[in-house]
């Protein structure tokens, strides 16, 4: 059983005199006014603002929001909001976002006037005699009727008080009229609404205020009236009785005050139904205060709420009796006094505490000898603490003054708190220890005893057989007579064991003092071990339910819930300077949960249905309060975790596993190793007492530690890593490109082109190239630092250090990176000319937004990143030689290169790494969509005629002798071109970028994770693109050209797709091979596409070492870069499209090399002059050849339209 329902007793009949029926009525009458008060505290905290007069944020609904007055003038109301849209808005908005609540809030009252009408009820038939052998005056008379029915009567009167402090008169109107109005027309007749509405008009009183409004509350207490002369039986009751049966549990007269605190509780609430006690009964109310009041005037009810209290001197200001006898105690003089000798006995009762909590003292054999003088310390401890508590936090401000004048510092308190809590549990834990072993522990000492009886027996029988023995050494019969009556002692018959205890002792002690002389010094030490038995023995047997009863007496601290609020700040300060006073911390929250035996411990002995419900109503509360308390503890450890990543900045190193004498000294830092030693033991003692902290609360809630401390410090580490990325990448000297480019509807044609045609030059003057290097090596010394600790650490913490690093950096690079594409949400990638004209979201979405600032600097440290990398691999400026590996300058300087890449892994790991690509692809995206919007414009605005006039030639055959209409063509393009060149090249770079990326993935995957899980996804990878391929081999076998409205389905594979995000983590994606969007058919693609060769080639020179086109234009942007933007765009569409531009290739070049081979060149020839083949057949070749390194020209492709001959020597060509 609970400890704290000890003074519950069992519900039978005392002695035959009362009926068992009334008793379990009014257990029932109880625990409904005990769920009533568990759920007015629910509602009370979840109130809607709405409901509550004069809320900042509920008085925009002040116009719909009527209160009692509505009655007078309901259909005049009705109409002002009928009358008015927005006030038939805002009405509608109140119903459905607070119709719950004012639900809620009618039925809390409805069962409040249920409750009144049941306990009138069953007075009235109980002095009607409706009971057998049962009638008011027998009820009283007994222990459990007189219990029940004084906590009847209180519980109706805690629940009047508490609606009125939890939930205000006015807030109550505007609910039961919001309840009425929305959800409860039919029940706005009968004697059941008028009672309700009765309960729920305002009274006046304000929360919080010390004067109370005339005739308070006694004119409040008249609405829900109970007949006086059961009120005045259980006063009298409490005027002459002991109801609970506590003074057995405080023997000291001092402590009546405790002793009656419960029933003190109950008949302050009782008494507010027969005000005429109050006001008039002087001579009954100096009683009951002499009795009750006597030392204190702040009364808490906390058995029916905890935390609730009442000060005497200001609720009974106006009741003249009542005042008169309260006078003498609640003085300021008295309570200066009082809180005075508290103060005086405060240092001594502290020593007293820590000496018996001093390391290893409070063993069981010392709990059993000096239980008396324990349980005196603690009842002290715990009555300075109630008072000084309660009163130091009085509502009369004169009386709260004296207190505090003399009362000793808060910070002395909240020592004793935790002090007086810790020994409890202590106290607690080790009775309970003794009673579950209470007979294995008797049973060892009888057996000892008799052991050694036996043996006293044996050695006597001994010394009879010596010649020279004494008569009075033959005791072995005696010694064997003790035995067998100390193997018939049982702990069950207490007063017969202790006798014969005590016989047994005196027995012994005459023994040794009548030993023969030849026998005394070997009996000795036998006789006082069974002395030490014996009376262990007795402590065994003293150990009883009784003594934990009176300790849940003693320490019960209900009366602390609401007032440790005040205290917390103090209770964190304690943590952070004393680590080990966590455990003590865990102790106290003990004794806080075990207050919610008083308000829940008739619905456990009832087992009541409403258990649950209350017990998560209170739990909720101790629940917050217990996480703002315990919140100090992550943020203690994140403190000295953040002075352990400090210390390497100092100068502390790593011991290697091997130092040279010489260089030993300085390698040993004593004072840095000391300080960090010192920090780690910090660390360590919060974690032991977390690791001490239980589940501990009532109710389907609790308060998990662990995971509070992993939460707290997952939050710093967050914190952390985004101040080092704040810090090291707070943003570039240099502007970088944009990251999402406008679309059509935002820039126009003209706009766009100007975002794709740059004034940049390919050189050797890029600034800034060492800074991104030099930054994330910044970065990446600070975030080691800070893991370094908490993998330091890890081992005392009990937490997975590097999984939890992990888990922490990718959640930081995911909301920033989520900041980061919340701008490309706004700029949908999509293609125009993919919506259908039925479509019209759609083809509005893609004509884009209208926000300039989604075109701005990037917003994060992940958006920066990504921007400086584009600005370092500006294809204008730099050229990527793939076989470097890298992005070069004119000089041939590395600009961006491996150095860069690797210092962005070690400073990120996979998780930034990761999430540059996925921005990035984003960025890819939107490049492909603006530069099919600007293809599309330019199309339609005349660009198609041209286009389609070259794709007309080249389908009537080689342009045999007639190589200048390519140039023609290129001409008339002149201005469209150079907007596509460079929009293919920021595709490209985007794309490279992208590659490069996942080839640092690719490179962490096989060095750090499992060989057999790069294997693994590498060999999926290629099962899932051979599914591909095999499906799209089979679903082309129909014809297909640029321009065809229906295109055939792409083929799909659940494989694939499943294996999708595991390859892009992992590296193993192909961006340049992937499908960005979905498109529309764009007929003169292939021929755009084949100027943007064909108009670059004297742009470029092939470079033979490098194997790759390089500029001879110092603004020509990277031909690689333009070869891996058009490969992607590509790949968007149909195959076909690949082949037609391939097609467009290699006519062009059959038709340079026949004009430069022709009947001309031959009459040329024949003179002597030296005919050389045309350069532009070379560097069209060569064009190919980079798209056949990006997958868009696979050679059996390119020989289907180019000679063998030619596509196997195009090298030649080139000088």
């Amino acid at each position: 059983m609970d400890d704290s329902l000890a003074f519950y007793e069992p519900l039978q009949p005392a002695h035959g005199v009362v009926d068992g029926a009334p008793l379990e009525l009014l257990l029932v009458l109880v625990c409904q006014a005990k769920a009533l008060l568990a759920e007015t505290l629910r509602l009370g905290d979840e109130l809607p603002p709405a409901l509550v007069p004069g809320h900042p944020a509920g008085a925009r609904f002040a116009p719909v929001a009527f209160d009692f007055g509505y009655f007078k003038e309901a259909e005049a109301a009705e109409r002002r909001v009928e009358a008015s849209r927005e006030l038939s808005l805002l009405d509608e908005e109140l119903r459905q976002a607070h119709g719950a609540a004012s639900a809620a809030v009618y039925e809390l009252l409805r069962g409040v006037v249920a409750l009144h009408a049941r306990l009138a009820g069953f007075l009235g038939q109980l002095r009607a005699g409706g009971f057998l052998q049962c009638n008011l005056a027998s009820l009283v008379a007994g222990s459990e009727g007189k219990q029940l029915l004084l906590e009847a009567v209180a519980g109706l009167g805690a629940l009047l008080l508490a609606l009125e402090r939890r939930m205000p008169g006015p807030s109550r109107e505007r609910a039961i009229v919001a309840h009425l109005r929305h959800r409860g027309g039919a029940q706005a007749a009968g004697p059941a609404f008028n009672a309700v509405v009765a309960v729920a008009a305002a009274t006046g009183y304000r929360p919080g205020e010390s004067r109370m409004p005339p005739g308070y509350p006694e004119a409040y207490f008249a609405r829900l009236p109970l007949p006086s002369d059961a009120v005045m039986a259980v006063v009298s009751a409490c005027r002459t009785d002991d109801v609970y049966n506590q003074a057995a549990h405080f023997p000291a007269p001092e402590h009546r005050t405790a002793a009656l605190a419960a029933q003190a509780a109950a008949l302050y609430l009782a008494l507010w139904f027969v005000p005429q006690v109050l006001h008039r009964d002087a001579a009954l109310m100096r009683t009951l205060v002499d009795r009750h009041f006597a030392e204190t005037f702040v009364v808490p009810w906390a058995a029916w709420w905890p935390g609730m209290r009442s000060d005497l001197s200001v609720e009974w200001r106006g009741f003249a009796a009542a005042r008169s006898a309260l006078a003498g105690g609640a003085t300021p003089t008295r309570a200066r006094d009082t809180a005075a000798a508290y103060a005086d006995a405060l240092p001594a009762l502290r020593a007293q505490l820590r000496g018996y909590l001093s390391q290893g003292r409070l063993k069981e054999e010392y709990l059993l000898e000096h239980t008396p003088g324990v349980f005196g310390c603690l009842r002290s401890a715990n009555l300075a603490l109630r008072w000084l508590l309660l009163h130091t936090a009085a509502s009369n401000r004169r009386l709260r003054a004296a207190v505090a004048a003399a009362a000793p510092p808060p910070e002395a308190l909240v020592l004793l708190l935790l002090d007086t809590a810790e020994l409890e549990f202590k106290v607690r834990e080790t009775y309970h220890a003794l009673l579950a072993g209470k007979a294995a522990r008797w049973r060892a000492q009888l057996a000892g005893a008799a052991a050694d009886v036996r043996d006293m027996a044996a050695f006597y029988g001994a010394l009879r057989a010596m010649p020279r023995a004494t008569p009075t050494a033959d005791l072995s019969a005696w010694f064997q007579q003790m035995e067998e009556q100390i193997e018939a002692m049982d702990y069950r018959d207490a007063a017969a064991t202790s006798a014969r205890a005590q016989q047994l002792t005196a027995a012994l002690d005459d023994a040794d003092r009548f030993a023969p002389p030849e026998a005394a010094l070997q009996t000795r030490q036998l006789l006082g071990a069974i002395r030490t038995h014996l009376a262990h023995a007795l402590r065994i047997a003293d150990v009883r339910q009784e003594v934990l009863e009176t300790l849940a007496a003693v320490s019960d601290f209900s009366y602390g819930w609401g007032l440790l609020d005040a205290h917390v700040p103090r209770l964190q300060a304690e943590v952070r300077a004393n680590p080990g006073s966590v455990r003590s911390v865990r102790c106290m929250l003990d004794k806080l949960q075990r207050a919610l035996g008083g308000a829940l411990g008739r619905l456990r002995q009832a087992r009541s249905p409403e258990l649950p419900a209350a017990a998560r109503a209170y739990s909720r509360s101790l629940l917050g309060f217990s996480r703002r308390l315990l919140q100090v503890v992550p943020e203690a450890v994140a403190e000295l975790l953040g002075e352990l990543a400090a210390l390497p900045s100092r100068g502390l190193v790593p011991a290697p596993a091997r130092v040279d004498r010489a260089a030993l000294r300085d390698m040993a830092l004593p004072e840095l190793r000391a300080a960090a030693a010192a920090l780690a033991a910090r660390v360590a003692a919060y974690a032991d007492g977390v690791r001490a902290l239980e589940r501990t609360f009532t109710g389907d809630m609790s308060l998990v530690p662990d995971g509070l401390l992993r939460g707290g410090l997952t939050r710093h580490l967050a914190r952390r890593i985004a101040a080092a990325a704040g810090a090291t990448l707070p943003r570039f000297p240099h502007a970088p490109p944009p990251l999402a480019l406008p679309l059509l509807g935002d820039a126009g044609r003209g706009g766009l082109a100007r975002v794709f045609s740059g004034t940049a030059a390919f050189g050797s003057d890029i600034a800034g190239r060492g800074d991104l290097c030099e930054r994330l090596g910044q970065m990446q010394a600070r975030l080691a630092a800070v893991r370094d600790a908490l993998e330091g650490a890890q081992d005392l913490l009990d937490l997975p250090a590097l999984a939890t690093w992990e888990a922490e950096l990718r959640r930081l690079v995911s909301v920033n990176l989520e900041a980061e594409l919340r701008r490309f949400e706004r700029l949908p990638a999509c293609d125009p000319g993919a919506a259908r004209p039925s479509d019209a979201a759609a083809a509005a979405a893609c004509a884009g937004a209208a926000d300039s600032r989604l075109y701005g600097p990037p917003l994060t440290f992940i958006g920066r990143l990504a921007g400086e990398l584009l600005r370092l691999s500006d294809p204008v400026r730099t050229q990527y030689p793939p076989l470097l590996v890298g992005w070069f300058d004119s000089a041939g300087a590395e600009v961006l290169g491996s150095g860069a890449f690797q210092a962005l892994t070690a400073a990120l790991g996979t998780a930034g790494v990761a999430g540059l690509d996925r921005l990035l692809e984003a960025r890819a995206r939107q490049v492909l969509a603006a530069m099919l919007a600007y293809l599309r414009s330019e199309l339609q605005a005349g660009w198609s005629a041209a286009l389609a006039d070259l794709g007309g030639a080249c389908k009537a055959g080689d342009l045999e002798g007639d190589p200048a209409r390519y140039a023609e063509a290129a001409r008339a393009s002149a201005r469209q071109l150079p907007p596509l060149m460079g929009a293919l090249a920021a595709l490209g770079q985007t794309l490279l970028l992208r590659a490069r990326l996942a080839g640092e993935l690719r490179d962490h995957c096989r060095l750090d994770a499992d060989a057999a899980v790069s294997g693994t996804l590498a060999a999926a990878n290629a099962a899932a693109l051979c599914q591909v391929g095999l499906g799209a081999a089979r679903g082309q076998g129909g014809e297909a050209h640029p321009g065809a409205e229906v295109l055939p389905e792409s083929p799909s594979s659940p494989l694939a797709e499943e294996l999708a995000p595991l390859l892009d983590g992992a590296g193993y994606s192909a961006p340049f091979e992937k499908v960005y969007l979905e498109v529309a058919p764009l007929p003169r693609l292939p021929e755009a596409l084949f100027l943007v060769a064909f108009a670059g080639r004297d742009c470029y020179a092939y470079n033979r070492q490098l194997a790759t086109l390089e500029r001879a234009a110092r603004r020509a942007p990277d031909a690689g870069a333009i070869a891996a933007g058009m490969a992607a765009l590509l790949r968007q569409f149909h195959p076909a499209y690949t082949d037609a531009l391939l097609q467009l290739l290699g006519q062009c070049g059959r038709t340079f090399l026949r004009a430069a081979t022709g009947a001309v060149a031959q009459s040329v020839a024949a003179t002597g002059i030296e005919v050389g083949l045309p350069q532009v057949v070379g560097q069209l070749a060569a064009f190919t050849d980079e798209l056949g390194r990006f997958g868009a020209a696979p050679p059996n492709a390119v020989l289907r339209h180019t000679p063998a001959l030619l596509a196997n020597t195009w090298l030649s060509l080139l000088s």
